[in-house]
């Protein structure tokens, strides 16, 4: 998981400045971009009834900052796929947010992504009213182990 307004670490936070939701226009902020999304590059397989996310720390920087601020940098939550995402990321905001290394609000992507790619990279954000954590696991392709970061 990483900040929307540092993306990484507080020297790249010219890169994503305050107040913004996503990184690139690809982390879908409405209701049509991220329909045409759905539609498009969501598998049609359905997720399981109860479903365990697999919360991790976007890099190691983020996974120190955490660990020297005394909260475990990762999580697991068991959810049905009809939880908002947007829940999962008040949940992050709530147990992280007091933590130094938390700035500006909670972004999740999928585990693969790559922190030179961010840019490029699919993001959901407390702007994604609507999106479900179902939702998200097809569209990271249905994985065996659901992950984010």
């Amino acid at each position: 998981m990483g900040k929307a307004s540092t993306g990484v670490n507080r020297s790249t936070m010219h890169k994503f400045p305050v107040g913004r939701f996503c990184c690139k226009s690809l982390c879908p902020g409405t209701k049509e971009t991220s329909s045409a999304f759905q539609h498009d590059q969501v598998a049609t397989r359905l997720p399981p009834p109860k479903m365990r996310l697999q919360l991790f720390p976007l890099d190691e920087a983020v996974r120190r900052g955490l660990e020297q601020d005394g909260h475990s940098p990762y999580l697991e939550l068991t959810l049905r796929p009809s939880k908002q995402i947007s829940s999962v990321l008040n949940r992050i905001r709530n147990k992280w947010g007091g933590s130094s290394i938390a700035i500006g609000e909670p972004i999740l992507f999928p585990y693969m992504v790559s922190v030179e790619n961010l840019s490029n990279s699919t993001c959901w954000t407390l702007n994604h009213r609507g999106i479900t954590t179902g939702y998200v696991y097809k569209a990271v392709g249905s994985p065996k182990t659901f992950r984010l970061r």
